[in-house]
């Protein structure tokens, strides 16, 4: 384990501060990854040492997770040094505006507990429910006529041309 970082009698001790504790994203395709990194700059005469970074869902993670990468948030700032905290969002399943938060617990004792936020808009161009295509299922000289509702919405600036629909079997 770490060496204790030295504790002043008369200092500040360990400040945190951040170059933002939230940050909007703006507008993100669904499925492409959203990606910042937190600043956090040690104002006080003390090493701060973060000792938990803790997204508060499994979309959200911390640290680069491209492969050879290895970077995780900064553990130790020494006084008047800066660290990171990169922060990665998966937008695969999420839709509309999102909030995200990242709990940062620290050795500042007037700030030991401080939340990150990450808000965006998550949108597909198009999307197609409940799912992209109409199964059906046909027993042999049936009479039944199935029917199946399947709504499109575009969300793009032009119109969307559709083709007739098409049968996989015969």
């Amino acid at each position: 384990p770490p060496a204790p970082a030295a504790v002043s009698t008369n200092g500040l001790g360990p400040r945190i501060q951040f170059n933002t504790e939230s940050y909007d994203a703006g507008t993100n395709l669904a499925g492409d990854l959203i990606r910042y990194t937190f600043t956090v700059t040690n104002t006080g005469d003390e090493t701060l040492v973060l000792s938990n970074v803790k997204p508060s869902c499994g979309c959200t993670t911390i640290g680069e997770t491209t492969p050879g990468s290895a970077t995780t948030w900064t553990h130790e700032i020494a006084p008047a040094h800066t660290g990171i905290i990169p922060i990665q969002v998966v937008s695969g399943n999420l839709r509309g505006q999102i909030n995200k938060t990242i709990a940062v617990t620290s050795n500042d004792r007037t700030r030991s507990n401080v939340t990150l936020q990450i808000s965006a808009v998550v949108w597909l161009p198009i999307e197609v429910t409940p799912q992209p295509a109409a199964f059906f299922t046909l027993m042999p000289d049936s009479t039944n006529r199935n029917t199946q509702v399947i709504k499109i919405f575009n969300r793009m600036d032009t119109p969307l041309t559709l083709s007739d629909p098409r049968s996989t079997t015969n």
